[in-house]
């Protein structure tokens, strides 16, 4: 899902005794990320002298740094975006970015140097600590001889350079030129043209005679040290980045559109996609010590694992679709797209091992050693306490959420009107009849009070021996997204209004409410669906939503309050679960994971 940079006000709506949405107080520290590390600011860039001393450039001033295992945030004197990284060594380092922002490390801190330039800054190169070059917007090319930075005299023009990179200090390439590309000879800088099939994005090279550049739509062009030849990639890849070893080693990253890669290497001959369990952006590679690493959107940070590249710790963007805590809450699961799956223990989240490469939707369990994980072509997965297996029935419907009773009695929803109930350790389906909508969640109090729910206002309650509809407010129609409650009289339902009586000015997302009576509309949102709810007890709970929505439901505030303390959320926050409401999780698109504790 794909996140927009407009931030939609919640809007209140009576209905019930809880329908009003008020201010809410001012932030609270004991929300905070635990993953990716970037805290959701995108990575523009990485460099380092060696595997065991790497630095990544983002959004928001951040500069993330890693011992070649574990990323942490370090500080920095800006909070613009800073986006491009090179240096010498530990201790010479620079950092350009947004408004002509240009940082250095000295190998214990980061400090801003006066810059002659107030042009965005995208890329940063040099030959040694005292020639370096740092390009941007309407042409700007800036130089450091080791004491201050000035500007470079280059032709006028309003193109971005966005890309430079050289062997030695008389030959150096810059792109922003469209298909060309400028280049110094250590005299002047002088436009060179390439015949590329696109406009040209990035430059890298193994040394003079062996120069690459990529640009949109797959475009590659190289030069050999006579002249420039294409040898573009076939598939539409718009890539941000290219790096490699050698003239038969070099990998080109970017934005992937349709069936195509974010990744491919060349080996002198060919281009083959790069596996990588991703289809956010790359905007920049880079290699030492025979590693090659990518960042990007979001905060991704990936490294090469034999010829595929896997997330690193803090670095997983992959969208996650839930999140189930235990009840003694000392151990949580995620998981999401490409059968991902996340474990909390001891204070972290790590990656699982898991047996299918299919999108996973839902989770349930009874304790940190027994948990279920549902998903796309009819998958079961059941951990054991040490391992996951697949013990999917072979029905290819897609399952969306699992509920697990105390006595590990399971019920699955998904497409189609498709049950699935687990009793005894057996699986068997359980008939809707001729009902076709696609069921999204499944929540109960016991196994002969289960309530489905899902599109075309599909709502359905199994009382032990049978389905029976449960009609929901009427006449508009809805696609409930969420069921959860604390009893059979204190049922909440997560709704997106698809349809309204006329005359219709909004859809938006309702939150309904059981009481053992009535249904109740207890918050609505003319804009913003409800996309998951959760219950700490019957006073208080939190329920999740599209536009960065997070809703808090407590005995301190006065209706449902929008949470406002946390930035870079995702568009979408598809789950969220806890043991109380001092110790929660919520996740969502771009691998976000999101923790409430005190």
């Amino acid at each position: 899902m794909s996140a927009v940079l407009v931030l939609a006000a919640a809007c209140a709506c009576s209905g019930g005794g809880s329908g009003n949405v008020v201010m809410p107080p001012p932030p609270d520290p004991a929300y905070h990320w635990m993953n990716p590390v970037s805290r959701g600011a995108n990575l523009t860039d990485v460099w380092g002298p060696s595997a065991k001393r790497l630095f990544a450039t983002g959004n928001g001033g951040i500069v993330l740094r890693s011992d070649g295992t574990t990323w942490r945030r370090t500080q920095t004197p800006t909070t613009e975006n800073l986006n491009g990284i090179w240096g010498t060594d530990a201790n010479h380092i620079f950092a350009v970015g947004q408004n002509g922002v240009v940082l250095f490390f000295n190998g214990s801190s980061w400090t801003q140097q006066p810059a002659p330039t107030t042009h965005t800054l995208y890329d940063v190169w040099g030959s040694s600590a005292g020639d370096v070059y740092a390009v941007g917007a309407q042409r700007s090319i800036i130089h450091f001889n080791g004491a201050v930075w000035d500007t470079v005299s280059v032709a006028l023009g309003i193109e971005n350079l966005y890309s430079i990179w050289g062997s030695d200090p008389h030959t150096i390439y810059v792109t922003g030129l469209g298909r060309q590309l400028l280049h110094y000879d250590g005299v002047s800088w002088q436009p060179v043209d390439t015949q590329a099939s696109f406009a040209l994005t990035a430059v890298w090279g193994s040394g003079p005679s062996d120069v690459f550049a990529v640009g949109g739509n797959g475009a590659v062009t190289h030069f050999d040290g006579a002249q420039w030849s294409n040898i573009d990639i076939g598939a539409t890849l718009f890539p941000n980045t290219v790096w490699g070893t050698a003239t038969n080693d070099v990998y080109v990253m970017g934005f992937a559109a349709g069936a195509a890669s974010p990744a491919y290497h060349w080996d002198g001959m060919t281009w083959t996609p790069v596996p990588m369990k991703s289809y956010k952006g790359v905007a920049r590679a880079f290699g030492v010590d025979g590693q090659v690493y990518a960042v990007g959107q979001a905060g991704l940070i990936y490294r090469m694992s034999g010829f595929e590249l896997v997330a690193m710790p803090g670095g997983n963007t992959v969208d996650l679709e839930a999140v189930w805590v235990s009840p003694n809450g000392h151990d949580a699961f995620a998981v999401g797209d490409y059968g991902t799956i996340m474990h909390y223990q001891n204070g972290a989240w790590a990656p699982m091992s898991s047996p299918t490469t299919h999108n996973l939707r839902g989770l349930g369990g009874t304790c940190g050693c027994s948990a279920l994980a549902v998903g796309e072509n009819g998958t079961i997965l059941q951990y054991d306490g040490s391992t996951w297996s697949d013990v999917s029935p072979g029905v290819p419907a897609n399952l969306n959420e699992v509920w697990v009773d105390a006595d590990g009695t399971a019920f699955t929803a998904g497409d189609g009107g498709t049950v699935w109930r687990r009793e005894n350790g057996t699986w068997s389906p359980l008939s809707l009849g001729s009902v076709t909508s696609n069921l999204l969640s499944v929540w109960g109090s016991s196994t002969d009070n289960v309530y489905m729910v899902g599109t075309q206002s599909a709502a359905f309650k199994w009382i032990g021996t049978q389905f029976k509809p449960v009609p929901i407010f009427a006449p508009n129609q809805y696609t409930f997204h969420g069921v959860f409650g604390t009893g059979p009289a204190d049922v909440f339902v997560a709704a997106e209004v698809v349809s309204a009586p006329f005359p219709a000015a909004h859809a938006g997302g309702k939150i309904f409410h059981w009481d053992g009576t009535q249904w109740t509309e207890v918050y609505a949102d003319p804009i913003n669906d409800v996309l998951s709810i959760w219950r700490a007890n019957v006073d208080e709970g939190y329920a999740t939503g599209d536009s960065y929505t997070l809703l808090r439901h407590a005995t301190t505030d006065t209706g449902w309050v929008r949470v406002n303390d946390l930035t870079n959320l995702p568009f979408y926050l598809n789950s969220v679960w806890g043991t109380s409401m001092n110790n929660l999780f919520v996740v969502g698109d771009d691998g976000a994971i999101i923790r409430y504790g005190r």
